[in-house]
């Protein structure tokens, strides 16, 4: 079980969308991050295919479930045997930052894809690279994370996805107590990565130009060696862990 509330609705209504056959959501890069992401979204109900040109990676993401299209993500034909008429929500999560910005940029103009979302190794603070910005694409995630890091955390089972409700302090009138809201990854030490939020009834990537309102639901890769460490600055961030580890195995990569 997911948990309970982040359940399968018309996905339209998950992503926001509104977009009649716009129902899936197509990530590059089948490992690490963007399989985890994949998980996640798929587990709340979303129709989620890879892209990859590496059959190791390809195979592991079919051997999880999920389609898989092996080929050049840039080139129309590719993107055409992925369905990109269905897509909705075009991610970028390989290592490599301008591969993702140009791979949402040709989703957008084959196919005119609504949502982008490119993942970054590097920020200069909280500007959004031009690159990003000339895709018309949001930054992945809570902000930038070493991509081949987590990939390398993936493979030795060092990471587990958690779940969080965001409840931020207040003071005695019951009035939420204005504090840092944003998490800057860089002040983090790279111990989780926040992967998508739940809002009501709407699912969406995690992007860093989200801000949390109380109630929100997260889904949370962790790293293990450092979880206490990370459970401590995300509580202090207003974000508190939902249930007990258990109860999400089904949603762990």
């Amino acid at each position: 079980m997911f948990l309970a509330g982040f359940t399968a609705r018309p996905v339209a209504t998950l992503l926001g969308l509104r977009l009649p056959g716009r129902d899936r959501v197509a990530i590059l890069g089948a490992h690490g991050l963007g399989l985890v992401l994949g998980t996640e979204l798929r587990n709340a109900g979303l129709q989620v295919v890879f892209l990859d040109t590496d059959p190791k990676f390809c195979r592991q993401a079919e051997e999880a479930g999920f389609p898989v299209v092996f080929g050049n993500a840039l080139e129309e034909r590719t993107l055409l045997r992925a369905q990109f008429e269905l897509v909705g929500a075009a991610i970028g999560v390989t290592s490599n930052e301008h591969l993702n910005s140009m791979f949402v940029g040709q989703a957008k103009a084959f196919f005119e894809v609504p949502k982008g979302y490119v993942a970054v190794d590097a920020l200069d603070g909280e500007k959004i690279p031009e690159y990003v910005q000339r895709q018309g694409a949001e930054v992945l995630f809570d902000g930038a994370h070493e991509t081949e890091r987590w990939d390398v955390r993936f493979r030795h089972k060092e990471l587990e996805v958690e779940h969080f409700t965001y409840q931020p302090q207040k003071d005695e009138k019951g009035k939420a107590i204005d504090g840092e809201r944003k998490i800057i990854p860089s002040k983090s030490g790279d111990r989780f990565v926040i992967l998508c939020t739940r809002r009501g009834e709407r699912i969406v990537p995690m992007s860093l130009s989200y801000s949390p309102r109380e109630g929100d639901i997260a889904s949370i890769a962790l790293y293990l060696p450092e979880r206490d460490a990370a459970l401590r600055l995300l509580g202090e961030l207003g974000w508190h862990q939902i249930g007990a580890k258990a109860e999400m195995t089904a949603s762990t990569v």
